[in-house]
C-alpha cells in the first residue's frame, strides 16, 4: 500500500468487513468486498474471514478482474470488476452470504427479472429491481458476464443458490442497500404462504423525485388500429425531424432520458452517438442494451423507458398495447449475419451455401445466441441447412449478449451473430457476412414511449439517432443506414 487513497480505501473495506462480519450478515470464510481506486480494483483476498481481513491482506486486480498485486484476489474478483464496469459510477461493491438472501437464492419459482417484491418503500428506493443470475459455480467466468449485463439496468443482483451482490458510489451506500435487502428477503420469508400486498407501481412511481417523474408525464393514447408506419422524417411534425428541438437547460426533468436499445447498435451508440448527444444537450442517457426480445420482456414488465431501438416487426404487440407510440416511429439501419473466427485463427469459406455447410460440420463447436434475432434466424437456418442436430450437439449456446467472446476465449471455433455485434468483441477476426443466398436482414428502429412524446429529451434524442452523425457511426459499424425519405 502506497497512495494515500489505497490506504485509505483498504481501512475502509476492513471497517466495512468486521461490521458485516460482527452482524452475521456474513461468516466463516464467505463474502467480498472491493472499492476501486486509481490503479485498479482493491478486492478481498481468497480463502479469508471478513471478521480478521487486515489492509496488508487486500488484492489489487485490474478491471477485468486480473491480479496485479499482493496476495491471490477472491475468486469473485471477476465478479467485481464485471459490475463495476457496467456501472462507472459506482465506486465499491458488497456481496455476502447474508441468510435471508441466500434463502430466497434457493427458492423454486422466483421470477428471473425481479426475486423479490417491493415489501417496503425503503426496498423499492434502495434497492429496486433485483434480478436473478442463473446458477454458476463461484468464480464461473459466466457469473461475471451474467451480472455485468444485469447490473446496467441497477446495483442489485441475487445469485441463484448463492446470495446477494449490490453495488454503490461507497462501501456505505452499497452497505445500506444490502442491509435493505436482507430484511427483505427475511419479510419475504416470514410472509410466505401469506396473503401480501406490495407497492403498488403507481406507489412505486411516487418514491421518484418530482423531477424525474415529470419527464414521463402520460401523453395520449394512439388511435386504436394504429399501424406501424414510418413517416415523413421531412415533416415538422414528426418528433424524429430535424426539426426537434433539444430540451431547455432550466429544465431540471430534462436532464436525462431512458433508452431501451437492441445490442445491435450498441458499438455505434457508446462510441459515437450518445456522447455526441449528451455534449450537444448537455442530457446524460441511461442506455440499456439487450436483445428486442429482452427490452420487450422488460417493458411488459414495466421497467421504465423513453425511447426504444429494436427490431422493427417486434414492436407490433407494444403499439397495441399502447405502449409506444407508432406515429414516432423512425427507421434506423438494418444489419445482416455473420461469421466470426479467433484471433489468427484462418477465415473459413462462406462464400457459398454449400461452403457455409462444409465450414459448419468441420467447426469443433459454433456458438449462437439463445434469445438475439440473429440467434433465432440461425437456428431456423441449420434446420434448413439439414445439420440441425450435427452442429447443436456440439454448439456453444449462449443467452445473450456478444456471441464472438465465445471464440476469443475458446469455447468455439465460429460465433454467428449480427455483423455489427461481431465487431463489439475487438479480438475476434470477422469472416465475413453469410452467403446472400441464406442471409437474413435485421431492420432496427426507434419509438417513443406513449409516456415520453411530450418529452423534449425524448424528441431530441429520436432526432439525434436518425441524424447524419449517426448514420455515419452506423456505417462505420457495420451498419447499413436507411436512406431518407
Amino acid at each position: 500500500m502506497t497512495s494515500p487513497e489505497r490506504i485509505a480505501a483498504g481501512e475502509d473495506i476492513v471497517r466495512t468487513a468486521r461490521s458485516l462480519f460482527s452482524r452475521r450478515l456474513t461468516h466463516g470464510r464467505t463474502g467480498n468486498l472491493s472499492v476501486r481506486v486509481r490503479q485498479g480494483i482493491l478486492v478481498t483476498p481468497t480463502g479469508s474471514s471478513l471478521g480478521t481481513v487486515t489492509v496488508e491482506q487486500l488484492s489489487l486486480v485490474d478491471a477485468r478482474g486480473r491480479h496485479l498485486d499482493g496476495p491471490p484476489p477472491s475468486k469473485e474478483a471477476a465478479l467485481h470488476a464485471a459490475v463495476l464496469r457496467a456501472r462507472p459510477r459506482a465506486r465499491a461493491v458488497v456481496h455476502t452470504h447474508s441468510t435471508h438472501a441466500a434463502a430466497v437464492s434457493c427458492l423454486a419459482g422466483l421470477d428471473p427479472d425481479n426475486a423479490l417484491p417491493p415489501l417496503t418503500a425503503y426496498f423499492a428506493m434502495r434497492v429496486g429491481r433485483l434480478p436473478l443470475l442463473p446458477y454458476y459455480a463461484p468464480g464461473d467466468r459466466r457469473l461475471a458476464r451474467a451480472a455485468e449485463e444485469a447490473a446496467r439496468l441497477g446495483p442489485a443482483v441475487l445469485l441463484r443458490n448463492h446470495g446477494p451482490l449490490v453495488a454503490g458510489t461507497s462501501l456505505a451506500t452499497a452497505l445500506d442497500a444490502l442491509e435493505e435487502l436482507e430484511e427483505t428477503a427475511r419479510l419475504f420469508l416470514l410472509l410466505k404462504g401469506m396473503p401480501t400486498r406490495p407497492l403498488t407501481d403507481a406507489e412505486q412511481a411516487a418514491l421518484t423525485p418530482p423531477a424525474q417523474r415529470a419527464a414521463r408525464r402520460s401523453a395520449p393514447p394512439p388511435r386504436e388500429g394504429s399501424e406501424l408506419t414510418v413517416l415523413d422524417r421531412n415533416s415538422e411534425n414528426h418528433p424524429g425531424s430535424a426539426t426537434a428541438q433539444a430540451p431547455a437547460e432550466d429544465d431540471p426533468a430534462q436532464h436525462s432520458v431512458t433508452l431501451f436499445s437492441a445490442l445491435a447498435v450498441r458499438k455505434a451508440l457508446d462510441e459515437v452517438v450518445l456522447p455526441a448527444f449528451t455534449r450537444s444537450t448537455g442530457v446524460a442517457v441511461n442506455a440499456v442494451f439487450d436483445p428486442t426480445a429482452q427490452l420487450v420482456r422488460r417493458i411488459d414488465a414495466g421497467q421504465p423507458f423513453d425511447v426504444l431501438i429494436g427490431v422493427t416487426d417486434s414492436f407490433h404487440p407494444l403499439v397495441r398495447r399502447r405502449l409506444v407510440a407508432p406515429d414516432t416511429l423512425t427507421a434506423l439501419a438494418r444489419t445482416g449475419v455473420g461469421l466470426a473466427v479467433a484471433p489468427g485463427a484462418p477465415r473459413p469459406d462462406i462464400s457459398t451455401r454449400s461452403a457455409l455447410v462444409a465450414t459448419l460440420r468441420a467447426a469443433r463447436s459454433v456458438a449462437y445466441s439463445r434469445t438475439g434475432a440473429s440467434g433465432r434466424y440461425f437456428a431456423g437456418l441449420l434446420d434448413d441447412l439439414g445439420i440441425a442436430d450435427e452442429i447443436n450437439a456440439r454448439a456453444t449456446v449462449i443467452e445473450k449478449g456478444f456471441v464472438a467472446e465465445a471464440v476469443v476465449d475458446g469455447r468455439a471455433d465460429i460465433a454467428v451473430q449480427q455483423l455489427s455485434e461481431l465487431l463489439f468483441v475487438p479480438q475476434a477476426d470477422i469472416a465475413g457476412p453469410l452467403p446472400e443466398e441464406v442471409q437474413h436482414y435485421s431492420h432496427l428502429s426507434a419509438i417513443l414511449n406513449t409516456g415520453s412524446t411530450r418529452s423534449p429529451a425524448a424528441r431530441a434524442l429520436l432526432a439525434h439517432l436518425r441524424g447524419p452523425l449517426a448514420a455515419e457511426a452506423y456505417t462505420d459499424t457495420l451498419l447499413e443506414p436507411t436512406a431518407e425519405g
